[in-house]
């Protein structure tokens, strides 16, 4: 299965933040496990970004920069792209 997340939970993660990022951590592990693949829109990566760019954090900047997840950039069903692109 194809598991979108939000930027919230990257960020618990790769921030470590206190109670959540384990909590995060941990059910990232779990769709791993499972088999489920996790994919981010442009717009969460973007997200990802404001805090590292606004405290010039370039160490923290380059991980989220690095993550190594699929980016979907659109959900259109084949019936609605179908009828789109006539």
């Amino acid at each position: 299965m194809l598991v979108f997340i939000d930027a919230n939970i990257l960020i618990y993660r790769l921030e470590a933040v206190p109670g959540l990022g384990a909590r995060a951590s941990a059910r990232l592990a779990t769709l791993h496990a499972a088999g489920d693949r996790i994919a981010v829109s442009d717009l969460v990566r973007l997200e990802c970004r404001v805090g590292p760019l606004k405290s010039a954090d370039a160490a923290l900047l380059a991980d989220y920069d690095t993550l190594d997840m699929p980016v979907v950039r659109s959900l259109r069903s084949r019936d609605e792209s179908s009828r789109i692109s006539r």
